[in-house]
Formats: structure tokens, sequence, C-alpha cells
């Protein structure tokens, strides 16, 4: 396997969100994270596979490290895409377990 070349490490797009622990703005998340599909994946299934990722992450902070949190407990949200992946990060302020 080739090492990648510099190209396929340009970051295409980089987009950060703070949000609050409220599981009822899963509509406005994905549709921030929508703006990471600029310009867009070609193969629909891959993006759909990407939003899914995404929520899943999303939630399971909601339902796990945020548990019993106030709903003013910040969620902090990073997503940077590349020619060939995209990382997602995810900052929660529940306790380490």
């Amino acid at each position: 396997m080739q090492p990648p070349n510099s190209d396929e490490l340009k970051t295409l797009r980089r987009i950060h969100l703070r949000t609050l622990t409220d599981a009822t703005v899963s509509h406005k998340i994905l549709a921030w994270f929508e703006d990471l599909n600029q310009p867009p994946i070609t193969d629909k299934r891959i993006w759909w596979q990407c939003q899914t990722v995404f929520k899943e992450a999303f939630d399971n902070v909601i339902d796990h490290a945020h548990k019993d949190l106030p709903l003013d407990t910040p969620i902090e949200i990073e997503a940077v895409r590349t020619v060939h992946q995209i990382e997602l990060r995810i900052w929660d302020f529940g306790p380490p377990l």
C-alpha cells in the first residue's frame, strides 16, 4: 500500500459546532453536518452511512455520557473532510468512566 500523497490529505471542509445536550436538536445537527458534503459525495450510500454514524455518535453522548446532566451541558463537534475520509470528533462533558 502506498502512503497517501499530499492531495489526498488536503482538508476539503472543516466544520465546528457547539450545541446542548438536547435530543430534540437532532434535525438541526444533521442539517449542520450536511455542510460537510460540499462538494457532494457522489455515492449517496456512503453519505447516508456517514450521516448514520454521526447521528449515532451524537445520540450516544446524550443517552450515555450526558445521562442525568442538565440540558445546557455543552457538546462540541468537529468534522473534517479530506479526499478519502471524514474525521468526526465529539467532546462530551460527562463524567469519565
